[in-house]
């Protein structure tokens, strides 16, 4: 089973991707920026729910986040 980090080009979703990569586990990081220095990355946008069914059948974790602090409208926060 493929592992989908969602929102994985971050902090957390690069040393997770690591971490899986280091022992093996198939994965993909998926994020809105579309690269990643730590494995194949894909773009998708957690806001755009058809950029994400490609991940059916995909154990995902998602860590995608808005990490500013103008962020416009304020429901993008939920």
């Amino acid at each position: 089973m493929v592992t989908a980090i969602i929102g994985g080009s971050g902090f957390l979703g690069s040393s997770l991707a690591t971490r899986l990569r280091k022992n093996g586990k198939d994965h993909v990081i998926y994020d809105i920026t579309g690269k990643s220095t730590r494995g194949k990355t894909e773009f998708a946008d957690i806001e755009n729910p058809e950029s994400l069914v490609r991940l059916r059948g995909s154990t995902i974790i998602n860590l995608a986040a808005v990490h500013r602090d103008d962020v416009r409208p304020l429901s993008r926060y939920d």
